[in-house]
């Protein structure tokens, strides 16, 4: 659909209804790399309210793996990519949860408690780790400068 001039007549109807769709731009709605059966099987059973809260997840670390690197999805396993979308889902599900803490501190004596979230603010994230499964790892490079012409 190509944006033109006329779009933005405000005499007609809105603006927003004449501009297009993202799921215009595609031909169809990719898919989750994993399903919340996936993330099951590396974690455990969820509730019904996990499972639901898991499919959002599911499809937007999947978004999130599609946009931040783009030839992932050719280069590497559905199996790789199955893995890092459910360890993604899983520390954005356990940040608040006990098995989200990574810090505690307990006082007895005028009763005291302290922890520390990994994860917070439940993002989604990806680990240096999983940048590297996803071959966006450092890498070295030459750059030839000198355009092909040498000092002698």
């Amino acid at each position: 659909m190509l944006i033109t001039p006329e779009m933005f007549n405000t005499n007609s109807e809105s603006v927003l209804n004449r501009l297009p769709l993202a799921a215009e731009f595609s031909a169809a709605a990719a898919s989750p790399f994993a399903t919340v059966e996936d993330l099951e099987k590396r974690w455990h059973a969820l509730t019904q309210e996990e499972r639901e809260r898991a499919e959002i997840l599911l499809s937007d670390a999947s978004e999130i793996i599609r946009t931040r690197y783009p030839h992932s999805p050719d280069r590497v396993s559905a199996e790789v990519l199955r893995a890092v979308v459910c360890a993604m889902v899983r520390r954005a599900m356990t940040s608040a949860d006990r098995e989200g803490i990574t810090q505690e501190t307990e006082t007895t004596g005028p009763f005291s408690n302290s922890f520390t979230y990994a994860n917070p603010g439940q993002n989604l994230y990806i680990t240096k780790e999983e940048r590297e499964l996803l071959g966006q790892g450092l890498r070295a490079f030459h750059v030839d400068i000198s355009g092909g012409r040498y000092a002698d």
